[in-house]
C-alpha cells in the first residue's frame, strides 16, 4: 500500500516543523473547542456563534496569568499514545493500556472530561490486572459490536507522526490501538482514515490539491470499507466533495448533512471538510492564516467541538506547520511545550535520526 503525495516531499527542517504544528494542533482544538463542547444543537447555533469564539478566546488571552486553557481527553490520550509508541519503539497493547489509566488517575482534573467507553474499559483493565485478552473489554461494550465513537479519531495523530509515511504501518497501529477502547469497524476506520489524513497533509506541501487530496483518501478508504455492506465513510467523503463545491453553505446545512456527534463517522468527515475550506478564506471567520481559520470553523459547528477542533487543528497544522500558529495562542494552553517535545521526539524516531529516540526521556 503506497503512499500517495503531492510535489515534493518537505525538507526536513520544514518536515520538524510541520510535526510541531500537528500536536500544537491537536492541543489548540481541544482546548479552545473545550469551552464550547456540546453547548450548541444543530436546532439552536447562535447567529453571532463566530464572534462569541473569538470573544471567548481574547478574553483568555486578554487577563491569563499563567496557561489558562486545560487540556481535554483528546490531548491527554493523544499523549499517552505518543509516549507508549515512543518508549516501545512500537505499539504495546498492555503498556499502552496501563499508560492510559496511569495517566486518568493522575490527571484528576481531567477525569469527567473523558467519554464513557474508555473510563468503562480502564475500570475492567485495572480489575485484570493489565492480564489476559487486553482488547476483550472493549469487544464486549454495547451488547458485543463495540463502541462507533470517536476515541481511536480524536488520538491518530502521533500514529501518522511515528509512522513515517508508512501506511501499512499506520494502518496496523490506528486499528489496533484503537480496538483497545473502540471495537466496532466504524470506530476504528475512523481513526485509521484521521491518520492517513494527516500523514498526507504531513508529507505534502501547501498549496494542496484538495480534490486530488480528497480522491487519494477515497481510495485507501475503499480498501478499508471493502467488503462491507455499509461503506459510511465512502458516502460522507462524497457529502464532504460537495459541500466544498459550494462557496457560502451555512453552518446548519453542514451539520445536517455530516453530523458533529462524538461517532466516528460523524467527527472525522467533519474535521476533514473544516480543515480543507479552511485552506480558502470564510466570509464569517476573519482570520489570516489556515490553522486558526480552520480551528474557529470547527468549533461554530457545535457539537463535540472540542474533538472535531482538535482533530482539524492536527490535519491543518500538519499541512502548514508552526510558523502559522500565534504565539499567544500557544501560550494561553497548558502542556504546550510537552507537547513540542513530544513531536520533536516522533519525528527523530520517523526520520531514524538517532539509533536511541525510542524509550528516551
Amino acid at each position: 500500500m503506497a503512499e500517495s503525495r503531492q510535489g515534493n516531499e518537505p525538507s526536513e527542517p520544514l518536515l520538524l516543523d510541520k510535526y510541531r504544528g500537528c500536536l500544537m494542533g491537536v492541543l489548540l482544538g481541544d482546548c479552545i473547542g473545550g469551552l464550547f463542547d456540546f453547548q450548541w444543537r444543530i436546532d439552536s447555533l447562535p447567529p453571532r456563534r463566530v464572534e462569541q469564539i473569538e470573544d471567548s478566546i481574547w478574553s483568555h488571552l486578554k487577563n491569563y496569568v499563567q496557561p489558562s486553557l486545560q487540556y481535554t481527553d483528546d490531548t491527554s490520550m493523544s499523549l499517552s499514545l505518543a509516549e507508549s509508541l515512543l518508549k516501545n519503539c512500537g505499539l504495546d497493547p498492555k503498556d499502552l493500556a496501563r499508560t492510559f489509566v496511569d495517566r486518568y488517575l493522575h490527571e484528576v482534573n481531567k477525569q469527567l472530561c473523558y467519554a464513557q467507553v474508555p473510563y468503562d474499559v480502564f475500570d475492567v483493565w485495572e480489575e485484570m490486572h493489565f492480564e489476559g485478552d487486553i482488547f476483550a473489554p472493549a469487544r464486549r461494550r454495547f451488547g458485543g459490536v463495540g463502541s462507533t465513537g470517536n476515541g481511536g479519531a480524536m488520538r491518530a495523530a502521533p500514529v501518522a507522526l511515528f509512522c513515517g509515511g508508512d501506511p501499512d504501518a499506520l494502518v496496523q497501529i490506528a486499528k489496533t490501538n484503537t480496538q483497545l477502547t473502540h471495537a466496532h469497524a466504524e470506530g476504528y476506520n475512523g481513526a485509521i482514515l484521521q491518520a492517513y489524513a494527516v500523514s498526507l497533509a504531513l508529507h505534502n506541501n501547501a498549496p494542496l490539491d484538495v480534490e486530488l487530496f480528497l480522491n487519494q483518501l477515497l481510495e485507501f478508504n475503499r480498501r478499508l470499507e471493502d467488503g462491507l455492506l455499509e461503506k459510511p465513510f465512502t458516502k460522507r467523503f462524497e457529502i464532504v466533495r460537495q459541500l466544498l463545491r459550494e462557496d457560502n453553505v451555512e453552518a446548519t446545512e453542514v451539520v445536517r448533512q455530516l453530523g458533529h456527534s462524538v461517532l466516528a463517522v460523524d467527527a472525522m468527515p467533519m474535521a476533514l471538510f473544516c480543515a480543507l475550506r479552511s485552506l480558502k478564506p470564510i466570509a464569517s471567520v476573519n482570520r489570516e492564516h489556515e490553522i486558526e481559520r480552520s480551528i474557529i470553523y470547527a468549533i461554530s459547528m457545535g457539537g463535540d467541538t472540542d474533538t472535531i477542533a482538535s482533530m482539524t487543528g492536527a490535519i491543518t497544522g500538519a499541512l502548514f506547520g508552526m510558523k502559522q500558529i500565534p504565539s499567544s495562542w500557544i501560550t494561553m494552553c497548558e502542556a504546550s511545550e510537552k507537547l513540542l517535545a513530544v513531536a520533536e521526539k516522533l519525528f527523530l524516531h520517523a526520520s531514524a535520526k538517532i539509533a536511541s529516540s525510542c524509550g528516551s526521556d
